[in-house]
């Protein structure tokens, strides 16, 4: 056995193995075998619906970790409420779908409680003013 190496057009190729048919009967030739190439290992299949469902894990733990923006955590539960959904129709059976869910829900139910509570509470401090009162001080 011999190794050769090749050159062609500027570029180095990897050592070549040649070896030496087997039957003496036939010339004296060499013959060339193909290098052999490195086998990945098969990578893992990733489930339909997977994209939706890290999408909704990240909208519930952003919308859960910024309750006090209430506009924005309603509606950050909101999305990633209806992207779980979507990933547990498409057949998606993670973990990460459930955590998605749940937590796009916990957003969407404190950021819509928030935000009827506010709304209640800016309802009843404007019926406790006196508004012909004001009214009477600034046509003074």
């Amino acid at each position: 056995m011999e190794r050769n190496q090749q050159q062609e057009n500027g570029q180095q190729y990897a050592d070549v193995l040649l070896t030496q048919p087997q039957d003496a009967g036939q010339e004296q030739r060499w013959q060339q075998i193909p290098p052999q190439y490195a086998q990945y290992p098969p990578q893992p299949v990733k489930q339909p619906g997977h994209g939706a469902a890290v999408a909704s894990l990240v909208l519930g733990i952003i919308g859960v970790a910024l309750f006090w923006f209430i506009y924005v955590s309603a509606i950050l539960g909101l999305i990633g409420f209806c992207m779980a959904i979507v990933a547990k129709k498409n057949g998606n059976k993670e973990a990460k779908t459930i955590a998605g869910l749940i937590l796009s829900l916990i957003a969407l139910l404190i950021g819509g409680g928030l935000w009827v509570y506010s709304i209640i509470t800016i309802r009843e401090a404007a019926n406790q003013i006196n508004w012909n009162s004001i009214l009477n001080e600034i046509l003074k």
